[in-house]
């Protein structure tokens, strides 16, 4: 038993000065702007992802939807993906935090940059659910989320427009959902049916906050794919779950 709970100390250390190490080289994909510290472990379902790429280091977030499954955004694939479930500030060593490997790596098979921005992360141990650590629900095949529906989105991203201030507990903003229209306009073909569009308010995503959940409603109905540099200057763009229910259960189903 000794020698069993000085490896686990010794693993949360090294994840420890692994996610230091990510942040202060910094981060990739995209924050929260505007918004505010959520009250820690209200949402159990957000997961931190450490992403290896040529031997550097970046974040994602993503969100628990079965014990061993982990959804999040495509472009947040790397060589090798190391999951933290349970976590509120990041850099600490929390009793609640579990540390997970990713077993498989599954991005959608027509993902090309901001299409099909989806991928699942199956666990390489299934995690102990419990208070601070829960699945989230998803929306039904082709659901709709209706312009005007507020909704919120979390992560551990920046927190200026400029991407160069991660933040060290998780956060939280509001975010209501704009018209297809507005983000056609705005991102033109590069925004498609297959996605929603984020608000146009000064708060919402930014560096760091890719592959996590838009919850409305307590459904998670988006996934962060991605925005304008510097962040806030053109609508949020979301990956819309709802469009790829099919493909989310196949794949459960044959993992």
């Amino acid at each position: 038993m000794r020698s069993t709970v000085t490896a686990m100390k010794g693993c949360f250390c090294l994840l420890g000065i692994l996610l230091l190490s990510v942040r202060l080289t910094g981060v990739s994909g995209d924050g929260i702007i505007g918004g505010k510290e959520v009250t820690p472990h209200s949402r159990p379902y957000m997961v931190y992802l450490a992403v290896r790429r040529a031997g550097h280091f970046s974040s994602c977030g993503g969100f628990l939807i079965r014990e061993d499954f982990v959804l999040t955004a495509a472009h947040c694939k790397g060589e090798e993906i190391r999951a933290v479930l349970g976590a509120h500030a990041i850099l600490k060593g929390e009793n609640s935090q579990q540390l997970r490997h990713v077993k498989k790596i599954l991005p959608h098979p027509q993902y090309s940059q901001a299409n099909h921005d989806i991928m699942l992360l199956k666990l390489a141990h299934n995690a102990s659910l419990n208070e601070n650590v829960g699945v989230v629900p998803l929306p039904q095949k082709l659901e709709v989320v209706l312009p005007g529906t507020e909704c919120s989105v979390a992560g551990w991203g920046a927190m200026n427009v400029t991407g160069t201030h991660p933040a060290s507990k998780l956060m939280e903003a509001p975010v209501t959902v704009s018209n297809w229209q507005q983000c056609r306009r705005r991102w033109e073909e590069k925004f498609t049916e297959y996605m929603i569009c984020g608000g146009m308010a000064n708060n919402g995503a930014c560096k760091g906050d890719s592959g996590g959940p838009l919850m409305c409603r307590g459904v998670a109905h988006g996934i962060v794919s991605f925005g304008s540099n510097p962040c806030s200057e053109k609508p949020d763009v979301y990956t819309k779950i709802s469009m790829y229910m099919d493909w989310i259960q196949e794949t459960l189903a044959n993992n």
